[in-house]
């Protein structure tokens, strides 16, 4: 169902959908000449979830279900974020090269390690999740996102987390992205959406 509100990813690739255009640069633009897609209620009520965890939503408007998603995810965020600083959350980050914004992605929750001044960024998945993060383009994308923005203090490692109480596979998965593996998916990403930019 097409919308009024501005697209806050001003209809550039987004981390959530690059691994489609990291396989095929092509069909990226194929995808845009597509009417949008009406929302699922899997995806509205991720959305609302996702709303109650960062307080757009209020708690008392969710429905059961939905609140004891957030109270779970609010328990992972207990384990995952002790001890950390410069926490952000529901913030949209964009790659530039060359002054101009190539990608972008929307971390739902990060921050660096206090004592270390590495980073960690979770990611919450409502439903079926994702079975792997160390392979998953999305969780490259936001991770390298992440790390541009402290690599000049000396962050040399981003820890990804998927949070999916609801998953069939592990309610938390995460990989850490070393210093080397974080420069080959920023390579990796940038040659696929420059390639999929291209006339």
């Amino acid at each position: 169902m097409p919308t009024s509100e501005p697209d806050e990813r001003a209809g550039l690739p987004s981390a959530s959908g690059l691994e489609r255009v990291c396989i095929c640069p092509g069909s990226y633009s194929l995808e845009a000449k597509c009417p949008p897609s009406p929302s699922s209620k899997y995806a509205v009520r991720g959305t609302r979830v996702h709303g109650g965890m960062d307080g757009s939503v209020e708690l008392k408007t969710l429905a059961p279900d939905e609140l004891d998603l957030v109270r779970e995810l609010e328990g992972f965020d207990q384990l995952l974020f002790q001890d950390v600083t410069d926490m952000t959350r529901e913030v949209r980050l964009w790659y530039k090269h060359d002054g101009a914004k190539l990608w972008s992605g929307k971390m739902d929750v990060a921050a660096r390690c206090a004592a270390t001044g590495e980073g960690i960024v979770v990611n919450y998945k409502t439903g079926r999740g994702k079975d792997g993060v160390r392979h998953n383009w999305q969780a490259k994308a936001e991770s390298v996102l992440w790390w541009i923005q402290w690599r000049d203090k000396g962050m040399n490692e981003v820890r990804y987390c998927f949070a999916q109480p609801e998953s069939p596979f592990d309610k938390l998965l995460c990989h850490t992205f070393t210093k080397e593996e974080l420069e080959r998916a920023e390579a990796d990403i940038m040659e696929s959406v420059l390639f999929a930019l291209s006339d």
